[in-house]
């Protein structure tokens, strides 16, 4: 059972095919999103692994739908389930390959989203290995979902870091590096408690730039990094 709820697409999302958004927001969590009670959460840090795809699977009649998305194929894969905390889904449901590990997480969402259970898979890694994708999950609506408390969509923050060297920021907005290589971007965060580094790339229908999401008021130095190389260091300053 699928309910309409509004729709914010996030906006770190930079789309590089005028079609893409003819079809929805171009990020396939912001879409999945649309219709679902629970929070939809998207892990941004995938341990280099592609995007392969995502589906919607039925694990209880009259329930909603339950998200299995996929990264990865072969001997290395990571395979995120999302599902309401109430919806029990087997393995068999979820058609999960046989993995090494696995990794829950229960999310309550701080606004008009039910509470969501979120396991992480892994083929070809340990539980221990699969921590920075636990620790990189945002809301795929983070405005609705309360990291950002305004009524309004607030245009993204966009800066050149190789020219701007401090950028101000509120809560309910998001910094975005515009660079010319997106998935070539690394960070080093200072205060990682001020924002987290989200990185860039192409996900097969959109890319997305590289981008800092504010996490509490405060400031926090980031060192910026090229394919490696260091090109500055940014500070951030979050307000409310």
């Amino acid at each position: 059972m699928r309910t309409r709820i509004g729709l914010v697409a996030a906006a770190l999302v930079i789309a590089t095919m005028q079609s893409v958004f003819a079809m929805g927001s171009g990020n396939p969590f912001v879409d999945a999103q649309t219709g679902l009670q629970y929070g939809v959460y998207e892990p941004t840090n995938t341990l280099a692994l592609p995007f392969t795809k995502i589906a919607l699977v039925s694990c209880r009649s009259g329930d909603d739908d339950a998200i299995v998305a996929r990264y990865g194929s072969g001997a290395k894969q990571i395979i995120v389930t999302e599902r309401m905390s109430t919806t029990p889904c087997s393995a068999k449901q979820l058609a999960l390959p046989r993995t090494d590990a696995v990794v829950h997480v229960s999310i309550t969402p701080a606004k008009i989203f039910k509470k969501v259970l979120i396991d992480i898979y892994g083929v070809g890694y340990s539980a221990a290995a699969l921590a920075p994708v636990t620790h990189s999950l945002l809301p795929a609506d983070r405005t609705t979902l309360g990291i950002a408390s305004g009524g309004s969509v607030l245009p993204p923050i966009m800066i050149k870091p190789q020219n701007n060297f401090a950028a101000t920021v509120r809560l309910s907005n998001v910094v975005v590096f515009v660079v010319a290589d997106p998935a070539n971007w690394s960070a080093k965060v200072v205060n990682p408690g001020v924002a987290v580094f989200v990185p860039g790339g192409n996900h097969g229908t959109f890319v997305t730039n590289p981008g800092m999401q504010p996490l509490s008021v405060g400031a926090t130095k980031v060192q910026l990094f090229d394919a490696g190389k260091y090109i500055s260091t940014v500070t951030i300053t979050v307000t409310k």
